[in-house]
């Protein structure tokens, strides 16, 4: 489950950043506290579309975004990709 865990982390960080601290060494755990959460998703076998719809709510809710709902479902996406099957 820890590389499951760390995947999910580089994929939150390098591809979804929806506030845009990637390139900040400082932020490499900015999104950490949606992991467990996001893990757990994948390894219960949620669909891309549960997984983008989580993404979508951290952005609108959690954050104060405005939301990205192409960028969630593409990350959706690789986060299923991940999936144990």
């Amino acid at each position: 489950m820890e590389g499951l865990r760390r995947a999910i982390g580089e994929i939150l960080l390098d591809h979804w950043d929806p506030i845009g601290v990637a390139g900040e060494a400082a932020a490499r755990d900015e999104y950490e506290s949606y992991v467990p959460v996001i893990a757990g998703l994948v390894a219960a076998g949620a669909s891309a579309d549960v997984l983008a719809g989580r993404l979508f709510h951290v952005e609108q809710v959690d954050m104060g975004l405005w939301g990205d709902a192409t960028r969630a479902r593409v990350i959706g996406e690789l986060l299923f990709g991940l999936g144990v099957r």
